[in-house]
């Protein structure tokens, strides 16, 4: 109230009504913020407000708006990964999560959001090897994680392959 230019203040808003998952506030209180100064972490958010809403395309424009500002922030490819991901994109996710995963060893979302791409793409063995790598880094839901691994090598043990090949 005491000054209604106060970046910092606006940003904090912005992060609790994002926090209670009030995204159409916390957009505001972002989108004000950035009028006052340019900031990657402002785009990041409203990046992630966007995605949460379920609107791709305005989460990949200031999602990539941040990555300009700040291209060594790993969290920024997991999302637009996951963003190219959600359009069927799958070449791109790969790029954007490998690229976030190469920043962080330790990205368990990143390793993750890999596998998941990797399991639409049908390449199980890449699937498991990211899942694993999830797991290794403390991944939130490792025991569920665990028995999805156990059922792609399952499948993967399982299924045949047939090679043909002709003399001529």
């Amino acid at each position: 109230e005491h000054n209604p230019k106060h970046r910092l203040a606006l940003f904090e808003l912005g992060l609790i009504h994002e926090k209670s998952k009030d995204f159409v506030a916390a957009i505001d209180y972002y989108t004000k913020s950035l009028r006052i100064k340019n900031d990657s972490e402002i785009y990041f958010n409203l990046g992630v407000c966007y995605l949460k809403k379920g609107d791709l395309k305005l989460a990949y424009r200031n999602l990539t708006k941040s990555l300009l500002l700040n291209p060594n922030k790993y969290q920024i490819y997991n999302n637009i990964g996951l963003i190219h991901e959600r359009n069927e994109n799958f070449r791109e996710a790969i790029k954007m999560l490998e690229i976030g995963t190469k920043l962080n060893p330790n990205n368990a979302i990143g390793f993750y959001n890999l596998g998941i791409v990797y399991e639409k793409t049908k390449d199980r063995k890449k699937a498991i090897e990211s899942f694993e790598k999830a797991i290794s880094c403390n991944y939130k839901n490792k025991s569920i994680l665990k028995q999805k691994v156990i059922e792609l090598k399952k499948a993967e043990e399982n299924s045949t392959s047939y090679n043909y090949s002709f003399d001529m």
